[in-house]
């Protein structure tokens, strides 16, 4: 696809989180949208783990499909919308809904996986 639009300026301004990380799992993007939504600044988490936003329940299953996902070059996800628990920064436990792919190099060799993430308003409210 070849468009004019300026990629970047697009990241930044949309009200969804889009986080993507290395074959790693370290954090190389962290879009205004995940401060709104997860509570860190982009200088808080780029170059970190995603631990700290993964529950710790879900860290082995995460990690799990993750590793699968860069060894064989295709997440099981595919194009679905899956729906997590996450942490915020103030530590309460919210949901989210996310698609996830995997982004390539010029020699087609994975770069990163990159996520679009948003609230999940169909997750029923939480009550303290």
């Amino acid at each position: 696809m070849k468009t004019d639009l300026d990629l970047a300026q697009f990241v930044q301004c949309v009200g969804d989180a889009i986080i993507a990380v290395d074959r790693r799992g370290e954090i190389i993007l962290w879009n205004p949208g995940a401060v709104r939504l997860l509570g860190h600044s982009a200088d808080e988490v780029l170059g970190k783990s995603m631990d700290f936003f993964i529950p710790h329940a879900s860290r082995k299953p995460h990690w799990d499909g993750f590793h699968s996902a860069i060894a064989s070059g295709q997440t099981h996800l595919g194009t679905n919308l899956i729906r997590v628990p996450a942490l915020h920064k103030n530590g309460q436990t919210i949901r989210i809904a996310l698609t996830v792919g995997i982004l390539r190099d010029a020699e087609d060799q994975i770069e990163a996986i990159g996520a679009i993430i948003r609230e999940d308003l169909q997750a029923p409210k939480q009550t303290d």
